[in-house]
């Protein structure tokens, strides 16, 4: 019942400044956030079961985290790593080192700002197809999207990037493009202004 003419959406933004881009060619998928039920975690770890070759690194605290760290244990899992919570410093060594990011959300994402903060890096970034995550990652040009509890499209998505490593960094490339042409702080001020 809002007119259209009163909403407007302004998403959120980078000091682009404070991300270093690489492009150097990762080792590893990172997850980094909340360890919560809605992020799909779960999900995300049966993908790697099909994928022992490959490694993951969780990064972030939450309820989920000891859910999380029976299911690796319980499976025998050797390629998952849990790193816990880390400053700004530590978590940009991680995401320098990674193939791509992945976010999985299976509840409903609004934004995921950990799909611009990948892109300034210059890393790809495997999203679901939850929210507003498709609206913030083009599909084949600077990440994947998959539909949302498909494990087979996942998994064939990691396996393309780590056998890939050209791949991931022409998409990293791309990412970071589009993160200095529309996530900047100028970029937000000059729209909240015009709002």
């Amino acid at each position: 019942g809002f007119p259209t003419h009163k909403l407007f959406v302004l998403n959120n933004f980078l000091d682009i400044a404070r991300y270093s881009n690489k492009y150097n060619i990762g080792k590893y998928f990172i997850y980094f956030g909340r360890l919560s039920p809605e992020k799909g975690l779960l999900s995300l770890l049966k993908a790697f079961l099909q994928v022992p070759d490959i490694e993951l690194r969780i990064v972030g605290k939450g309820p989920q985290e000891q859910e999380l760290k029976e299911f690796v244990k319980s499976n025998n899992m050797k390629n998952v790593s849990f790193i816990g919570f880390c400053e700004f410093d530590e978590l940009e060594q991680h995401i320098e080192g990674c193939i791509a990011s992945i976010l999985l959300t299976e509840g409903f994402e609004p934004f995921g700002k950990s799909i611009i903060e990948s892109f300034a890096y210059g890393k790809p970034v495997i999203g679901s197809s939850s929210g507003a995550i498709p609206e913030i990652i083009s599909h084949n040009e600077d990440g994947f999207i998959y539909k949302r509890g498909d494990i087979e499209s996942l998994t064939s998505y990691i396996r393309l990037l780590s056998n890939n490593p050209d791949l991931a960094i022409r998409l990293g490339r791309n990412g970071r493009r589009k993160v200095e042409e529309k996530y900047t702080i100028e970029n937000h001020y000059k729209k909240l202004m015009e709002i």
